[in-house]
């Protein structure tokens, strides 16, 4: 029940993203708004039929069966029992930079994916924690819902650049003016605020339910704290696709310094331990 309402919080963020992107440019002008409604109601279509095909095309991930893998397949099976779950698809990366996501538009069509710098750097403990952080996103649609939002996100972005291109945007008429013109400008930030925020928030109450799931507190904190060391001693492959997939991932493989620490998608692995540990 606290993982469905959950669910229904996102969900409820992502549609304000949606109105804030539409309600701003119908204030422009109706060209604007109806551009904007297509392309909103595209990119939403696009990360629900497409997004985690993408995701694993990026990383170069490969089905792997029990026989390969017996360790992976048996912690996801043990723990999709005691969660009451279908078992996921299990896929593998020869990425070196030790990380794991989850896609799917469900948890019947999900698929978990690991790469094999993080089976060579965590013990069994570790590898179920991350584990359990994964499926608890399959389980309250994150896999989903994180893909819509960004691609809305990138909406916003597209439909204000477009409102600014607009012949007469800049003109104090009706629908328009300098008022219009404001929020043309904020809404972007707004929307990447709320995805920004959607993200962590769920970044943290997947850690909570892995905890729940496997009473390892200490597995995961040791697990968290293992991948951020990694994540700067074996970066991600350059590439547009792989950056956007990142953002999937149980910690950002691409951690910023300094002021633009703030754009980043993830939580502070340290911000993520102390959470834990209170638990």
């Amino acid at each position: 029940m606290h993982e469905r309402h959950n669910g229904l919080r996102a969900a409820a963020l992502v549609g304000l993203v949606a109105g804030l992107a539409l309600g701003t440019c119908s204030t422009v002008s109706a060209a604007l708004a109806v551009a904007a409604a297509g392309l909103v109601v595209a990119t939403a279509a696009w990360a629900w039929w497409r997004g985690d095909a993408r995701a694993l095309r990026s990383m170069r991930a490969r089905p792997v069966g029990e026989a390969e893998h017996p360790l992976l397949h048996r912690l996801v099976r043990e723990l999709c029992r005691d969660a009451r779950q279908p078992v996921p698809r299990l896929w593998v990366s020869p990425v070196a930079a030790p990380t794991a996501f989850a896609v799917g538009r469900c948890p019947r069509t999900a698929s978990v994916c690991v790469t094999r710098g993080l089976l060579a750097v965590l013990d069994e403990r570790q590898l179920r924690a991350v584990l359990a952080h994964e499926l608890a996103h399959v389980r309250a649609r994150d896999t989903l819902l994180g893909g819509v939002a960004a691609a809305l996100s990138s909406a916003v972005l597209a439909t204000a650049a477009l409102g600014w291109l607009l012949p007469g945007a800049d003109e104090d008429e009706e629908g328009g003016g300098p008022v219009a013109l404001l929020l043309l400008l904020l809404t972007p930030m707004a929307a990447l605020l709320l995805h920004l925020g959607l993200r962590r928030e769920r970044e943290h109450a997947a850690d909570a339910a892995a905890v729940a799931a496997t009473g390892d507190a200490a597995a995961l904190v040791s697990a968290l704290r293992v991948l951020e060391v990694g994540a700067r001693a074996l970066p991600l492959p350059r590439g547009a696709g792989v950056r956007s997939t990142a953002v999937l991932m149980v910690t950002d493989p691409l951690p910023r310094r300094g002021p633009a620490a703030w754009l980043s998608t993830h939580p502070p692995v340290a911000e993520r331990v102390a959470r834990v540990q209170r638990l």
